[in-house]
């Protein structure tokens, strides 16, 4: 998945709020997704266990993350 790739190699730049998140994965797409498909992108890293989101904080399940 490019938005994981993307993710793990940001370290410590990834976006910390849901809405950074969302916005970071639609510029990766050229700001052409529409906020379900956001949404459904962030439930899938969530369902694949890269990811929770706490209070709106994104917290991240990757090997280096801190």
């Amino acid at each position: 998945m490019a938005i994981h790739c993307n993710l793990v190699s940001r370290s410590a730049g990834r976006p910390r709020k849901v809405r950074t998140l969302s916005n970071s994965i639609n510029a990766l797409f050229l700001k052409s997704l529409e906020a379900l498909e956001l949404a459904s992108l962030v439930k899938a890293l969530q369902k694949q266990g890269h990811i929770s989101i706490e209070d709106d904080n994104v917290i991240y399940h990757f090997p280096d993350a801190p």
